[in-house]
């Protein structure tokens, strides 16, 4: 589990895949385009300080997409020698052909030209159970002495993506995967906390300080006081924003806008690209290469009407940097393939992460200028109530504070709160420098962000 596939495999690879797609042409298909992954995963579980399992999983997944004229099914197989294949040829051709006509069809994307991301870490591929072992033993025993319950998990994943299509394109590339989830819970049920992150790379995981911020948080947390609903000056953390602004990136799509039914939607017709909507302070983009958040160089495209197998021809897409919003001037949205084929546009791969720039506030100096609000770590149950406006109602969770007189005078209970993004993005008074965080959706690198005005709507009993 500690190298990269060597040459013989990777021509295996490559036989493999020209396999699947020439028996998917001589069983009808008109298009097809196939993946090929392989993963080995190892998680160590662990639940009231003291290790609980390990889990290690080791598969090779074939997909398979293909079109009969516009007709199209996709399969999955993990049986890679010659009669899985052909097998799973003929039944998803099988499936094509009685399934009806997709009015959004595309050809699968053919070669591309990628700029080249690292996504391979020897420093996780060499991460053996053994020390991954003493890690959660170190973060255990350290909760232990702060009369703490540490519930979470250590995954690990070395795995390889390889694409190919009847229009010619074929990329592959290694990746390796860190996971670590933490959740701290007092042992009175007073206090709670919870920490997410994801690395390719094993030695850019501070687990030590993702532990002691945790813990902290929950302690923190304890006896919270009871504070009334209303509209308060919050604080809001990386994680919380990041919860918190993916509902603002969903809504950013073109076709929704054009056809006016989203916020980005121009009252008289078109969509509201160029226009300034946001205050100067805000810039949000994807970024393909950025170093703090390695991946793939290449995705896959969603919203190709309704088809999965759509996502499939996509496969193999790009990832690019764009910028959605500059300087509060919305600058791009996000196309389908079908949808940017249609308008005159190359498609492009669905963005990995997203980015907010910061200032060069600390947390400290943001809580510093607050003479009566609320800290929030964490959102939780987050959902649309109004598209047209993204108006967002959520709770509160695992850390929610009073600010009074630029300290944090003590924990509060939780809320359910009611706004937007839009407004909210437009009542900043405050940026720390941006985290990394992995949010719910997306890894991000998000600051801490001081709004004014942000509706606290009604209490909630969550701790």
């Amino acid at each position: 589990m500690n190298s990269k596939l060597n040459s013989d495999q990777g021509h295996q690879k490559d036989a493999l895949l020209n396999c699947v797609l020439d028996k998917a042409v001589r069983s009808g298909a008109q298009h097809a385009a196939a993946f090929f992954e392989t993963s080995r995963s190892s998680t160590l579980r662990f639940a009231r300080n003291q290790a609980t399992q390990h889990k290690f999983h080791e598969d090779g997944t074939v997909c398979l997409a293909v079109a009969v004229e516009s007709r199209e099914a996709i399969a999955e197989t993990n049986r890679t020698d010659t009669g899985g294949l052909e097998a799973l040829a003929e039944r998803t051709v099988e499936l094509a052909k009685s399934s009806p006509p997709n009015p959004e069809f595309f050809e699968p994307v053919g070669p591309q030209i990628y700029r080249e991301t690292t996504s391979w870490f020897q420093s996780t591929a060499d991460l053996t159970l053994e020390r991954r072992a003493r890690a959660i033993g170190a973060m255990c025993a350290y909760a232990e002495d702060h009369d703490v319950d540490l519930f979470g998990n250590l995954e690990t994943e070395i795995g390889e993506l390889a694409v190919a299509n009847t229009s010619g394109l074929y990329v592959t590339q290694p990746f390796t995967r860190v996971k670590l989830s933490l959740t701290a819970r007092t042992r009175q049920g007073n206090g709670s906390a919870q920490f997410h992150i994801s690395e390719a790379d094993w030695s850019a995981l501070d687990t030590e300080k993702a532990l002691e911020k945790t813990v902290l948080t929950a302690l923190m947390g304890r006896n919270a006081a009871p504070l009334d609903p209303g509209r308060y000056e919050v604080i809001l953390s990386p994680k919380a924003v990041s919860e918190y602004l993916m509902f603002l990136f969903w809504a950013m799509d073109a076709r929704m806008a054009d056809s006016g039914q989203s916020f980005f939607a121009a009252p008289d017709g078109g969509s509201r690209i160029g226009e300034k909507i946001f205050l100067d302070s805000v810039t949000l983009s994807s970024q393909s290469d950025h170093p703090r958040l390695p991946g793939l160089k290449f995705g896959q495209a969603f919203g190709s009407g309704g088809s999965s197998a759509g996502m499939v021809f996509s496969m193999g897409l790009p990832l690019q940097t764009t910028e959605w919003v500059r300087d509060g001037v919305v600058k791009n949205f996000r196309y389908s393939p079908y949808y940017a084929v249609k308008n005159g546009r190359a498609p492009v791969a669905y963005p990995h992460n997203l980015v907010m720039e910061g200032g060069e506030a600390t947390r400290e100096d943001l809580i510093r200028d607050v003479q009566r609000g609320v800290m929030i770590e964490s959102f939780w149950y987050v959902n649309p109530t109004d598209w047209n406006r993204i108006a967002l109602t959520g709770l509160t969770r695992d850390g929610t504070f009073l600010i009074e007189n630029g300290r944090i005078a003590g924990p509060v209970n939780s809320f359910r709160f009611n706004d937007s993004p839009v407004n909210s993005l437009n009542r900043i008074t405050g940026l720390s420098r941006p985290e990394k965080i992995h949010g719910e959706y997306l890894a991000s690198l998000m600051p801490w962000v001081r709004l004014s005005d942000f509706n606290l709507s009604a209490v909630s009993s969550a701790v």
